[in-house]
């Protein structure tokens, strides 16, 4: 599937390559790994600097990888920006864009043993260093804990035992037999001339269809009663994720009502949270609130000192059974509005907004313009908000925190 938007707004054009195949245990440290490799060399270009060299030639050209769980797919992406040719008046420049993109992702022969080692070790730190982030430590094991053994409850990275095992050999036979014939989905945002988009089209493997959802992993077993996790660590705070359940999707009638329902829940600095548990009562340094679409769960977060973390999640609970039973006020849903307006307008200004955009557009069933969205978000009542709030199911809390007694 190839998807362009011919948008002379920007002075760039970005080419995003989605690579797809289902969400995999066993291969997400594979594709992480592999992901940042392919970058870091070429069969030509034996170091990360004369590579990044060929991409200064071409008037500054960038090219970043990442990962991206989505309706139980797993995308291994890299994103391709490059300056638009007729203002530098280079005709070819796009076209030797995309021929070195080649060579980075498909001429390939036996991987560099001291090129993987490089990106393992690197790999292997960036793992380390964010154990030190307790933020992620919490995040991570609030989804562990809700998700159990579901791959849901993973770090899309990878482990360090699972990133260790792997030797140059594994990993060239999991991109040659794998990888390689991955489902291919390419978005472009940019105006790109007939040529490239013929180049385009020729010489890259783009799958006829969209890849269909993995609907196998939304099925998994869960919590029967209210779970409450607590973790230790030696840190003067506490971090509390409550999590709730939810059926809502991209494609359901009440998805915006959803997103305002988070907004106005925790997600904007006239959101209930934020006003009354962090600057009314004073019990956290910081709240939010998130809807994640994929494991259909909005977690209500806060940071707290440790002395006020059972005050704070009491006082947040009650804020959420208050919220459920009589719904939100008018204003706090005019506010609401007037927030994700801003922020959807304001995206209009970031070139990787939109093209990211661009991909998810291609799963609605309806795509829908920005004014066509809008209108959808001023339709949204108090009632649709009570709905969705209705449909939540509580499933657990968990918190991360230091201990009094043994912090110094």
């Amino acid at each position: 599937m190839l998807t362009i938007n011919h948008n002379h707004t920007f002075k760039t054009i970005q080419i995003v390559f989605w690579y797809n195949e289902v969400l995999n245990e066993k291969t997400i440290a594979y594709r992480f790994l592999l992901g940042k490799l392919l970058r870091y060399y070429t069969d030509e270009s034996k170091t990360a600097k004369k590579l990044n060299e060929e991409f200064s030639y071409l008037y500054g050209a960038r090219l970043s990888e990442g990962v991206k769980m989505f309706k139980g797919n797993h995308y291994l992406y890299y994103c391709l920006t490059i300056a638009n040719a007729d203002i530098v008046n280079e005709p070819n420049l796009l076209l030797e864009a995309l021929k070195l993109y080649q060579k980075i992702v498909y001429n390939r022969q036996r991987f560099d043993n001291k090129n993987v080692n490089i990106v393992k070790k690197q790999l292997l730190e960036l793992i380390e260093k964010r154990k030190e982030d307790k933020s992620e430590i919490a995040k991570l094991g609030y989804y562990n804990k809700v998700f159990s053994n579901h791959i849901f409850g993973k770090d899309l990275i990878g482990t360090k035992e699972e990133v260790s095992e792997i030797t140059s050999e594994k990993l060239y036979d999991y991109y040659q037999n794998s990888f390689l014939n991955n489902e291919l989905t390419i978005t472009i945002n940019g105006d790109i001339s007939e040529s490239d988009e013929a180049f385009i089209r020729n010489n890259f493997p783009i799958a006829k269809d969209l890849p269909k959802p993995n609907l196998e992993l939304e099925t998994f077993v869960k919590n029967t009663e209210i779970q409450l996790h607590e973790e230790y660590t030696k840190m003067h705070q506490a971090l509390i994720y409550i999590g709730y359940f939810s059926d809502i999707t991209y494609d359901s009638k009440n998805y915006e009502a959803m997103v305002l329902m988070y907004i106005l829940l925790g997600s904007s600095p006239d959101s209930r949270l934020f006003r009354i548990i962090r600057e009314q009562m004073m019990l956290a340094y910081e709240v939010d609130a998130e809807y994640d679409i994929d494991r259909k769960l909005l977690t209500v977060y806060a940071g707290v000192e440790l002395s006020k973390k059972e005050l704070a999640q009491e006082k947040i609970l009650d804020i959420m059974e208050n919220l459920i039973q009589y719904g939100p006020t008018v204003s706090e849903l005019d506010s609401a509005k007037k927030y994700l307006k801003s922020v959807m307008y304001t995206s209009q200004d970031y070139q990787l907004s939109q093209t990211f955009r661009e991909f998810l557009n291609l799963f609605f069933t309806e795509n829908k313009t920005l004014e066509e969205k809008i209108k959808k978000i001023d339709a949204v009542t108090i009632n649709d908000v009570k709905e969705v709030l209705n449909g939540l199911e509580l499933t657990g809390i968990y918190i991360l925190h230091g201990d009094d007694e043994n912090e110094e």
